[in-house]
């Protein structure tokens, strides 16, 4: 019984860190996109692996890919559309 609640806690974990890798992939890649500095993007999920990134007066849509099967070095957003001014 506690080998299973390790492994349960274990694998909630990694859930909550491909999340986090996610939203960085997409607001390291959002920053270049939308010419403005990460502490000024905000990122939020849309759906299963899509996210929308908003900063300085442009916004734009991304695909995360790879960023939920453990692959964090493989985890890459992908400018879906965009960007567009505000």
């Amino acid at each position: 019984m506690r080998k299973c609640a390790i492994a349960l806690l274990s694998l909630l974990a990694g859930c909550a860190t491909v999340g986090e890798n996610g939203r960085d992939a997409v607001m390291s890649r959002a920053s270049f996109d939308l010419g403005c500095p990460p502490q000024g993007i905000q990122v939020q999920e849309l759906g299963d692996r899509m996210f929308g990134a908003r900063g300085c007066g442009r916004r734009a849509t991304y695909v995360t890919n790879r960023c939920w099967s453990g692959d964090f070095e493989g985890c890459k957003a992908t400018l879906d559309s965009g960007p567009i001014r505000e």
